[in-house]
C-alpha cells in the first residue's frame, strides 16, 4: 500500500480540489465508523479516501489525506494486538531502511508511538511514520511528503488529534 501512495505522490497527485485554498491553521473534523477512528483535517484543500477491507494479515482499513500535490498523509489500521516495536519487525521491517531512524514519542497526548523517520534518497520520498497500538489494533501514519511543510502540518495534526473510537 505505501508503494501506491509514494506512486501517485510522485506522480502529480491529485486533481485540483474545489474551494478556497487552505489557510494553514483551520481545521475540521473527520470520523471514520468503520475504521473506527477520528483526526482533524485541513478546512478545505483536502480529501480524505477510505477503503475497507477483509483480509487477514493485511490492513483492514486504509485512509489517504489527498491535497494539491496528490497523497499528503496515510493512515493504515490493522486488527493485530502487537505492541508496535514487534509488529515493526515483524511485518513493516521495511522502514528501518538505511539512513533512517527511530524514536520513542507520544501521539494524540497519551499514546506511546515510534516515529520512523526515513530520509529521501534518489529513488525515494522522505517519509516519516507514526506506528502506535491501541485496543487490539495497530495504527500506521505515514507522511508520505515528509519534505513538504504542508504535508508535515497535516501529519502533525492528524497524530494530535487522533481519537480511537472502539
Amino acid at each position: 500500500m505505501l508503494k501506491l501512495v509514494i506512486a501517485i505522490a510522485v506522480a502529480g497527485g491529485a486533481p485540483d480540489l474545489p474551494g478556497p485554498q487552505w489557510d494553514g491553521r483551520t481545521f475540521r473534523a473527520y470520523a471514520d465508523g468503520s475504521a473506527g477512528v477520528s483526526f482533524e483535517v485541513p478546512m478545505s484543500e483536502v480529501r480524505v479516501e477510505a477503503r475497507h477491507f477483509d483480509v487477514p494479515g493485511k490492513a483492514a482499513h486504509v485512509l489517504s489525506l489527498i491535497g494539491p500535490g496528490g497523497v499528503e498523509v496515510a493512515v493504515d489500521v490493522w486488527n493485530d494486538a502487537r505492541e508496535p516495536g514487534a509488529f515493526l519487525d515483524a511485518e513493516l521491517p521495511f522502514l528501518k531502511s538505511p539512513g533512517s531512524s527511530t524514536a520513542s514519542v507520544v501521539v494524540a497526548k497519551r499514546l506511546p508511538a515510534l516515529l520512523i523517520a526515513q530520509p529521501r534518497t534518489p529513488s525515494a520520498l522522505a517519509l516519516r511514520t507514526a506506528l502506535f497500538s491501541v485496543g487490539g489494533r495497530v495504527f500506521r501514519v505515514t507522511c508520505a511528503l515528509a519534505d513538504d511543510a504542508r504535508a508535515r502540518a497535516v501529519f502533525e495534526r492528524v497524530l494530535d488529534t487522533f481519537e480511537v473510537r472502539r
